[in-house]
This record gives C-alpha cells, sequence and structure tokens, in this order.
C-alpha cells in the first residue's frame, strides 16, 4: 500500500486529509517511490474521490508514468462523498526501486481530484503449463510482444525483425538496435554471419519472454538471380554457377570477385541507383555470362512533425520514390500528390511515421512524431479582473500547452482595440514559457471605445513553419 498523503514529489497545488490528498490547482501530478520484492506485471488501484460538492466537472483524466514510461490514461467518473476505484496495469517491474507518477490532467476551474488510496500488487492465477509465468500474464505477452518475423532466411544483410511491443525500452535483440515502428511495434536490423548461422535472442518486458531463431544468409546465385531492390547498406553473398565444380568472376561496381562452391563474396551496396552484377562462370562445357541487376535506395531521415492533438497539418518528406510505402499506425496519415496531411487524436503514445520498400518490404526509416495540445478559454469565458475609471478592462484568462516540443513557437496576436499588458499586440510563446502544469495566464487590456469579445488569435510553428490555427 501506498499512502497517497505522502508524495515524494509533486507539481501543482495539493492539500491533504487523513491518508488522503486532493488538488488545489487545477491539473498536477504525484509522484512516489515504491521498492518491489518479486519482478513482474503489476497492477495499481486507485481509489478517487470529487471532494467538491458543487464540482461541475466529473469524468477526471489520470495518466499514470511508471519509471518515466507513459502506462496509460483512465476516466475516473467521481462524485461527491462517494469513491470510485480505478486499474493499471504496469510494464514488468524488476526487484527493487521504482517511480509511480499520477498526472491529473484537468483544465477546468470547479473540479478537483481526491486520491484517498494506492494499491500496487500482482495479481494471482494459475500456471497450466508450469513454466513460471501465470497463464494470464502469458496471454498478455503473447498478445503485446510478439516477434512476427517468420522466415529466418534472407537473401540480404542486415536482416530485419519486427513485432509488437508497448514498451521499447524493455525490448533487447542481440547485438542489434531496436527501433520504434508504428504504434507499439518495433523493428531491428541483424548483421548476418557468411560462415554460420546468426543466433539471436530477442527479449521482451526485460526478459520475462523471450524468443531464439537463427538467421541464414542464403547466397544470391547470379546464374539465376532476377532484378531486385534493395536499401542503401545492404550486403549481397554473391555468388554464381550450375554445379559444384563452377568458378566465377564476380563484377559489381566496379570491383572484382572470385568465387566458388562455399566461396561467395560478399559485397555492401552504398551508393543508391541501378548497378549491374556480371557474372563469368567457367564450367565444364566453357564459360557462360550472366548478369543482373541491383537497384540500391535509400530514405533521408527527416526532423519530427509537430502535431497538434485534432488538426490537420502539412508535411513533407523529401526525396521519397515510387517504390517506398509510408505509413502510421495510431493516426491519420493522407498521402498527397506533393506532401502528406498528418493528424493525431491523442499525445502520449510513440507514434512513428514508417516508411518501408515496397509495401511490405523492409523498413527503411521510421520518424517520431511530437504531439501536443495548446487551447484557451476552455470554459468558453474569460475572467473581468479589474475595470478602470476610463472604462478600459482587464481581463484575464488561461493559455494551456501541454506536451510541447521544444522548438515550437506558439504566437498569439490582438486585434480590435485588444492589446497585451506590455502593451503590444503580439506575443510569442515557448515551451518555457508555461509552468509545471502547463498554464500561462493572459492578460488582457480593452480600451473604452470596445466592447464585447476579447479578440484574439494564435498559431503554431515548427521552424518557421505554420502547424495549426486557434480562433481563425
Amino acid at each position: 500500500t501506498i499512502n497517497p498523503a505522502n508524495p515524494s514529489g509533486q507539481t501543482g497545488i495539493w492539500n491533504t486529509a487523513t491518508n488522503s490528498i486532493y488538488s488545489v490547482s487545477r491539473s498536477g501530478s504525484l509522484e512516489y517511490d515504491i521498492t518491489v520484492q518479486t519482478e513482474g506485471l503489476y497492477q495499481l488501484k486507485l481509489l478517487a474521490t470529487q471532494p467538491m460538492p458543487t464540482a461541475k466537472h466529473h469524468s477526471l483524466k489520470v495518466q499514470l508514468y511508471v519509471d518515466g514510461q507513459y502506462v496509460r490514461t483512465n476516466s475516473i467518473d467521481v462524485t461527491y462523498g462517494e469513491s470510485t476505484p480505478s486499474y493499471y496495469l504496469t510494464q514488468n517491474l524488476s526487484e527493487g526501486s521504482h517511480t509511480v507518477k499520477l498526472v491529473f490532467d484537468n483544465v477546468y476551474k470547479k473540479t478537483s481530484l481526491q486520491i484517498s488510496e494506492l494499491q500496487l500488487g500482482i495479481l494471482g492465477g494459475p500456471d497450466a503449463n508450469t513454466n513460471g509465468l501465470m497463464d494470464w500474464v502469458e496471454t498478455n505477452l503473447n498478445n503485446t510482444s510478439t516477434l512476427e518475423t517468420t522466415n529466418f532466411e534472407s537473401a540480404v544483410s542486415p536482416a530485419q525483425f519486427e513485432g509488437k511491443s508497448r514498451y521499447l525500452h524493455q525490448v533487447t535483440v542481440t547485438g542489434s538496435e531496436v527501433k520504434r515502428a508504428g504504434l507499439n511495434r518495433w523493428y531491428s536490423n541483424i548483421d548476418l554471419s557468411a560462415t554460420a548461422p546468426t543466433d539471436v535472442t530477442v527479449s521482451f518486458e526485460d526478459g520475462l519472454k523471450t524468443e531464439e531463431p537463427s538467421l541464414i544468409w542464403v547466397e544470391t546465385n547470379a546464374a539465376v538471380a532476377a532484378d531486385m531492390k534493395v536499401l542503401n547498406g545492404s550486403s549481397l553473398l554473391l555468388n554464381a554457377g550450375m554445379s559444384e565444380l563452377d568458378t566465377a568472376i564476380i563484377t559489381v561496381e566496379e570491383t572484382t570477385y572470385n568465387t566458388s562452391t562455399g566461396n561467395p563474396a560478399q559485397h555492401q551496396f552504398n551508393n543508391d541507383g541501378i548497378h549491374t552484377v556480371t557474372a563469368s562462370v567457367t564450367t565444364e562445357l566453357g564459360i557462360e555470362n550472366y548478369s543482373f541487376n541491383v537497384e540500391v535506395l535509400s530514405v533521408t531521415q527527416v526532423e519530427a512533425p509537430y502535431l497538434w492533438r485534432g488538426k490537420d497539418r502539412s508535411w513533407t518528406w523529401e526525396e521519397l520514390t515510387s517504390d517506398i510505402t509510408v505509413t502510421a499506425e495510431g493516426m491519420d496519415l493522407t498521402k498527397n500528390e506533393t506532401d502528406f496531411t498528418l493528424e493525431r487524436n491523442e499525445i502520449l503514445e510513440d507514434v512513428n511515421i514508417v516508411a518501408r520498400l515496397g509495401e511490405s518490404g523492409p523498413i527503411a526509416a521510421s520518424v517520431d512524431t511530437k504531439a501536443f495540445r495548446a487551447h484557451d478559454v476552455v470554459e468558453g469565458y474569460v475572467s473581468v479582473v479589474e475595470k478602470f475609471e476610463d472604462g478600459s478592462v482587464h481581463v484575464q484568462d488561461t493559455m494551456f500547452g501541454i506536451n510541447l516540443p521544444e522548438g515550437l513557437e506558439l504566437k498569439l496576436s490582438c486585434f480590435s482595440g485588444i492589446v497585451f499588458e506590455d502593451g503590444s499586440g503580439v506575443k510569442t510563446l515557448t515551451k518555457d514559457s508555461f509552468s509545471s502544469i502547463y498554464e500561462y495566464p493572459l492578460n488582457f487590456y480593452r480600451d473604452a471605445t470596445r466592447q464585447g469579445s476579447i479578440c484574439h488569435r494564435y498559431s503554431v510553428y515548427q521552424d518557421g513553419i505554420l502547424v495549426g490555427e486557434g480562433h481563425k
């Protein structure tokens, strides 16, 4: 059991009651240092209530992070005087110390979150196959942590593995970097041995599940090979001949190799374009000549696009050829004639845009997306702070900037007799402008000749390129 009233860290303003804690500020976070005695998947139970009898908002969002890893967001329907349980399943936790962080994600006044109970524990269950994993854990892992590659023979090195995993930092592949593919997916490039099978261990959730395939690098026989397309940096194991007694002279990219049975040549393609592989094969009957083409393609790695939740934006990935297919699981992506239209409707998951060779070939590049929220006038009105003798008015509102990426610029402008506190009609905000609970106070002044709304608009930019607009 974790004492809710004793956090090790917090943002925002919280007050404590008997073994409970409740928010005073609109939003905030609580951190707790915990120690687990047994490795495994843990369930966190949170007991919440609404401490304000006159609250206007009762569906509250609470995010869970463990050791900095986002786990999930629960929507909790709370009522004054009643307690509502909410449950979270963590990633695999090793024995030892960990940090649990709860984020109260709220922008509205006249509501609060009170937490009266936090319990962390391992759920029980049968282990029918006695492999040390409860059946429900094994089912969970088989659904969420997978190696989907089934062909363990490859003509190209590196070969590529793909599969599912939500927690990328807990996936390892022997001797290879693990990268994010689409939503809850991973991939890894494995360098192959030309002389023996390449044994690979793929580990999920810090070893809770492992798979141990062996990869074979198969020769490409120039005497029968068809034209092919490969990614820049790929290597082929080249040979040529129709019998074990044949020998060959193979030429590619001005490099010549002498090959024979059991003695292939490794050639790496590092230059884009079409390269002809020629083979002069000496057989019992004489010399026979063969050739095939290898088209080498590459994809330029580009900067992560900033995506404003719920707003589409134009985005360009330069120098893509028609051989490259672009997809983005977990978000909307539309291919246009010269660009893409992107939109995300959540901001906390790892969602990448993936470019692969053909429809189902290897991944050539994966680009992170950085999603955020920015909004103001969330209550539908602004507050009058002071009325002056000359008839002018001081008005205040709050701008919220949540999950803002570094380098983003939020530019505000006023018009029709409205100015900011410094007398100007423009203001530029960045991530650092906002408080630890993602708030920035907006102070407007309206002159006496102006009545009605506080006219302003704001736009978001990434490196000078428009991401989206608010209050158009």
